[in-house]
């Protein structure tokens, strides 16, 4: 007997939000893990990275604004709470995007030297 998954991932999905709902605010974040075991999964890091697909979802299409850090997955208790943490993530992606840019300026002449000696 064949298990309809969508069903599954969407019945996943609505306990995911239920836990997340009962307890809004960064000091209540919950760790991927724990998600999992709550969710009746080993929460090994495979179950982990279901986790993280749930959440995916949950975000873009049913637009629950789920943040996570360090310490876990939340939501947010107020909006100023809610644009701290969506201002840390434009803060994180300037420095990838600086941190990108600096490893192709260097490529150059990282390889540059190893292309006359062969190694690459």
């Amino acid at each position: 007997m064949r298990v309809n998954t969508r069903v599954f991932n969407e019945r996943q999905q609505d306990e995911l939000l239920l836990i997340l709902k009962s307890r809004t605010g960064e000091r209540y974040a919950i760790s991927g893990s724990q998600l999992a075991k709550r969710l009746g999964m080993r929460g090994s890091s495979n179950d982990c990275r279901k986790i993280r697909q749930i959440v995916h979802e949950l975000r873009t299409v049913q637009k629950q604004p789920i943040i996570a850090n360090h310490a876990g997955y939340f939501l947010p208790d107020s909006l100023e709470e809610a644009n701290k943490w969506v201002d840390v993530l434009k803060s994180h992606a300037i420095e990838e995007i600086k941190t990108r840019r600096d490893i192709i300026r260097g490529l150059p002449a990282y390889f540059e030297p190893a292309k006359r000696v062969r190694m690459f």
